[in-house]
């Protein structure tokens, strides 16, 4: 991915001396000083000592500190995309890698703005006739509960009902139908397309929010989750084999196989993609300390597995209320960013190109090793700049900042605190 030029809002980066952190212990809470070296004295990731453990050898390719921003263009971001004029225009191509759209809207903008993907649901029926008209005219294509009660989609639920009919992924006609309105999009000249719901655990309900699990119509008998899993993965290599030359994106349940990620059919799910979206980022709320299934810990170790399979993910961010809750999303996206990987947060303020946050056009240079754990939190080491994020659910660290830092959300650089969910991003001014 070729790296874009962007104004830097707090001022010309300098290159900087690899820094090191220097423990201390006071009053039981841990103190963490940043202290300037000489270059030679970082190890880039290849040696263990008795506070530090590292990941494995580096090999990403340059450029891992400067974000890559992408939108996803909800209709809060239709201000933004409406009528925008040339020069508007042309800051969007300038600043985003990509932008996730829906047709028919954005059909017509695709003549200065073609780096579009477009939406599609893997699996939803949608119950508005007018939107939709195959739960009428496919009925079989929907599938049922053990009485033959139709099923949803587990989203939107409300009253008993919801806005999607689960299909029948493992039902012939439906995937060729599905591969054609994939090729229809293609061919208005989107450069890729983002396949929603792309579910290998249950997400189907009878609308009441309690999950049930569907007869297969292949047997009769209630479809067991694997072989949900085998008829979801079929589909989507049909539809990778189907469109060699586009872009494909799942939004994906990356926990699905947590915390081993070695799961055959999951693998090759990632594999019939070239980007995986994590819906809710790092600011999850579900998000733990430790190692377990749902730890930050394990997310870090699927992205390492995606990236392991020749993929990309997207860090998006839908909650963030506050700057915090910013810097930790991009904090953990740095961490594991191997320069070709995407971040982006739904507060559209932030990324509109009338109004970038700064977090957004720093620079942090390469990365000088991969992250690794150090006293208790996650580092990485860039030539411009160094990141620290603690657990969700961590206890405290209070890190002490010697030499000529700028910390990213204006703390005071001779002590920035970091509870659980903290993180710091700090650079050289």
């Amino acid at each position: 991915m070729t790296s874009r030029s962007r104004s830097i809002w707090f001022g010309q980066m300098s290159r900087m001396s690899k820094a090191a952190l220097v423990l201390a212990v006071l009053s039981g809470v841990v103190i963490i000083g940043v202290a300037l070296l000489p270059r030679q004295e970082i190890d880039s990731g290849a040696t263990t000592t008795s506070t530090t453990t590292t990941l494995g050898g580096f090999t990403a390719g340059g450029g891992e500190g400067e974000p890559n921003l992408v939108v996803h263009a909800k209709t809060a971001f239709d201000p933004w995309t409406a009528d925008p004029d040339p020069a508007m225009r042309e800051s969007m191509r300038e600043l985003y890698e990509l932008m996730i759209v829906y047709s028919p809207y954005f059909d017509d903008r695709l003549d200065w703005y073609p780096d579009g993907f477009v939406y599609i649901d893997l699996y939803a029926i949608y119950t508005d006739l007018e939107k939709d008209r195959r739960s009428v005219d496919h009925p079989d294509w929907i599938l049922n509960d053990s009485n033959g009660e139709r099923l949803y989609i587990d989203w939107g639920c409300e009253g008993g009902t919801c806005p999607q009919w689960a299909a029948d992924v493992g039902n012939e006609d439906f995937r060729t139908d599905f591969i054609g309105r994939v090729a229809d999009l293609v061919a208005r000249g989107y450069r890729g397309v983002l396949i929603d719901d792309v579910n290998l655990l249950w997400r189907i309900s009878d609308g009441t929010g309690e999950t049930v699990e569907p007869v297969d119509p292949r047997t009769g008998e209630v479809m067991p989750l694997e072989r949900w899993r085998e008829y979801v993965v079929e589909l989507l290599e049909q539809i990778r084999a189907e469109f060699p030359d586009i872009e494909i994106m799942h939004n994906s349940i990356w926990y699905a196989d947590s915390p081993q990620h070695q799961d055959e059919l999951v693998r090759r799910q990632v594999a019939a993609a070239d980007w995986i979206m994590l819906e809710r980022g790092a600011t999850d709320s579900g998000l733990t300390d430790g190692s377990g299934r749902y730890s930050l810990s394990s997310l870090f170790d699927f992205v390492d597995m995606v990236h392991e399979l020749g993929g990309n993910v997207l860090f998006l961010d839908e909650t963030a209320t506050t700057v915090e809750e910013q810097i930790y999303n991009l904090a953990s996206y740095l961490l594991v960013n191997d320069g070709d990987d995407l971040v982006t947060t739904e507060d559209y303020p932030l990324i509109a190109p009338d109004g970038l946050w700064e977090g957004f056009s720093l620079d942090l240079g390469d990365a000088l090793g991969l992250r690794y754990r150090w006293e208790g939190v996650w580092r990485r080491d860039f030539s411009d700049g160094v990141v620290l994020v603690n657990d969700p659910g961590a206890r405290e660290v209070s890190v002490g900042i010697e030499g000529d830092w700028v910390s990213l959300d204006g703390q005071d650089p001779g002590e920035i605190r970091l509870d659980g969910s903290a993180a710091a991003i700090l650079i050289v001014p």
